[in-house]
């Protein structure tokens, strides 16, 4: 998944976008028409953001993934696996989106959209997606959690899956996934989730294994509803 995105702006005469590559926040003096004033501020350079398109995979595919594949048994199952689907980037990118939010409120939702430029995003967006995207931490993690219950949280494994599909569909030019991390940086250079050979398929293949899932929980629910069912 391609992380949220605001450009960021300083000020010297006007506001300007800010090519440099120095950070997503710039600290300095911002001028205006209306005030003159020191702050810590970040402009969403309307003009690039409108250039942008949605990204094709994004959070809510992996969730539902996740929920499809090991959260059928019932609601609260369902959910937790919709969440640890959506885990690994929830992580990474989740407090970037928030800063996003606090700083532009709703407008900051038109920046979502294709990789930035790599050197507009903070370094700790990278940690966390290294320590979120790699099979060592997940099983590592998973094991843990299984020695406290006593058994395997089997809806955990979206969390795995979201990795399996990240490790074959993201490439070298935008956060290939570290999946050996931190012990090997190696990464699979893979067809990105924007190809429609990708994109198609996992629409397509989401909305048919949603219909036959609610299909069949309709036809269970009539079931279990017919006078006399389930007495023996």
């Amino acid at each position: 998944m391609a992380p949220p995105h605001f450009a960021a702006l300083h000020a010297g005469d006007g506001l300007r976008r800010n090519g440099s590559g120095g950070g997503l926040l710039n600290f300095g003096r911002v001028s205006t028409r209306h005030s003159d004033q020191m702050g810590i501020i970040a402009y969403i350079d309307r003009q690039y953001l409108s250039d942008l398109k949605f990204p094709h995979m994004d959070i809510l595919s992996h969730g539902l993934w996740g929920g499809i594949a090991l959260g059928r048994s019932n609601r609260k199952s369902f959910w937790t696996a919709v969440l640890f689907g959506m885990a690994p980037d929830l992580f990474s990118f989740g407090p970037l989106f928030a800063g996003g939010l606090w700083l532009h409120g709703l407008e900051f939702l038109r920046g979502l959209g294709h990789p930035p430029d790599a050197s507009l995003i903070p370094a700790y967006v990278y940690q966390l997606y290294n320590l979120t995207h790699s099979l060592l931490v997940f099983g590592l993690v998973f094991g843990v959690v299984w020695l406290l219950r006593g058994k395997p949280l089997l809806e955990m494994g979206a969390w795995g899956l979201h990795l399996g599909m990240d490790i074959l569909t993201h490439d070298d030019a935008f956060f290939p996934t570290p999946f050996l991390w931190p012990l090997s940086d190696a990464h699979f250079d893979g067809l990105p989730w924007g190809d429609l050979r990708i994109f198609v398929p996992n629409v397509l293949l989401l909305a048919l294994l949603y219909a036959w899932f609610f299909v069949k929980r309709r036809k269970a629910s009539r079931a279990d509803a017919k006078p006399g069912a389930g007495r023996g």
